[in-house]
């Protein structure tokens, strides 16, 4: 079956909102300003064409019988379709509007979704944002999105899943949910499911064509009864660079019940405790970074992470302690080919924060010159500016290392030889 339609009205910006609607919006708002196009999700029985020119959805009949619903409502009419600009921001994890996620509880639920996935099912390597790490809470402008659209209050996780030759991108979104289960709709579910604690679970099986193009789709939304909503939504649009770009692979990696199962999982919901000793959330880092080169497998940063570690022992005694290891390495959230690590620094000086993005950089910055070149051609530069010093240094190979520091911690010096740093090559 196919989500839910908009319905037409003077103002083309107001529309009902599905699950889909709010996959939609996920990766976008996910960096705090985007723009989000809301198709149309449905036909009646007895029209096949849509209205947005080379895309169509499967088919809605009604009347119809769901299972596990009483009464079933028709669908929305159609809509034309519509665009608009969505901006927002986040005060990050315990935001005092949102005192259920905190950092730990995003830890938490990330691993409670891991769990949750079939023994054979593998979540591709990337940045943390891309593997299903749920992120804080962004506040999206209220006067910048439709009326209805539910996309406030919610934290999102996302990931490229890979099974047996297939592959799909999986979005996960939770929230407070202190209202009723939503009635039945045709179009908007296949099948109601009560649990025995209590639980609906909705699924969705469906498809849509843009231009000839298929995509697959599946969704399961949980209503738990302690008052959590629950999202876990896929299509087979696996990406090549971990944005969910437009590459399909013909094939669901999780079923429509695996999907169920994992929606309603009690370790994704907002009251569920947060077990002792559980480490905080990690972001991205390494942030406008563009991308110009292979994406970096795990063996890469682990390369990266071991050469790092090894440099920061090489400087000796510092009265700067890290608050996790200096191999702490990501792959960067901006370009799936850099690799990025920040930290923070306490120590008898103060606080300091430590950056270190290593990426491919071709081109060297117009402000070097032959002082900067070290003997092995590594060009190098440093700035300070308002207590925060950067380090550059260009390789012969195309790689640059930067490492940033803001506040207490390491000396020039050691910034430089952190950067220069062997083995940090990509």
């Amino acid at each position: 079956m196919t989500p839910p339609v908009h319905p037409t009205g003077p103002d083309t910006r107001r529309a009902r909102w599905s699950w889909r609607d709010t996959a939609v919006v996920v990766g976008i708002v996910a960096a705090g300003i985007g723009a989000a196009w809301a198709l149309p999700h449905g036909t009646p029985a007895d029209e096949t064409a849509s209205t947005t020119p080379g895309y169509v959805t499967e088919p809605v009949t009604y009347p119809v019988e769901i299972p596990g619903c009483d009464e079933v409502g028709p669908p929305p009419k159609r809509d034309t379709g519509f665009g608009w600009t969505a901006y927002g921001a986040s005060s990050g994890y315990s935001d005092p509007d949102f005192p259920w996620l905190t950092a730990t509880k995003a830890t938490a639920m990330t691993d409670a979704l891991r769990g949750a996935l079939p023994p054979d099912v593998e979540v591709r390597f990337d940045a943390p944002s891309r593997m299903l790490v749920f992120q804080p809470i962004f506040r999206i402008n209220p006067d910048t999105i439709p009326d209805g659209a539910d996309v406030g209050g919610s934290s999102e996780a996302r990931g490229t899943l890979l099974r047996a030759g297939s592959a799909g991108r999986l979005d996960a979104s939770v929230r407070e949910w202190n209202r009723p289960v939503p009635a039945c709709v045709a179009g908007e579910l296949d099948e109601r499911r009560t649990l025995p604690d209590g639980t609906v679970v909705d699924v969705l099986d469906t498809w849509s064509e843009l231009r000839g193009t298929r995509t697959l789709a599946r969704a399961a939304t949980a209503y738990p009864p302690d008052g959590s909503r629950v999202i876990a939504s896929l299509t087979d649009q696996a990406g090549s660079s971990g944005d969910g770009g437009a590459a399909h692979s013909g094939a669901l990696p999780l079923t429509v019940d695996e999907l169920a199962a994992i929606a309603a999982d009690p370790g994704l919901r907002t009251t569920t405790a947060v077990p002792a000793g559980t480490a905080p959330a990690r972001m991205d880092c390494g942030g406008g970074v563009e991308p110009m080169g292979d994406p970096l497998d795990r063996g890469d940063v682990d390369r990266l992470a071991a050469a790092l570690t090894m440099a920061w022992a090489a400087l000796g005694p510092l009265a700067a302690t890290p608050d996790r290891p200096v191999g702490s390495v990501e792959v960067a959230g901006s370009a799936r080919d850099a690799a990025c690590l920040e930290l923070a620094l306490s120590g008898p000086a103060g606080a300091g924060r430590l950056g270190v993005t290593i990426a491919v950089n071709t081109s060297a910055p117009e402000e070097f010159t032959a002082a900067d070149a070290l003997p092995d051609g590594t060009r190098v530069r440093t700035t300070t500016d308002e207590g925060t010093t950067w380090v550059t240094a260009v390789r012969p190979s195309g790689t640059a290392v930067t490492v940033t520091l803001s506040g207490a911690g390491p000396t020039p010096e050691q910034l430089v030889a952190l950067a220069t740093a062997p083995g940090l090559d990509l």
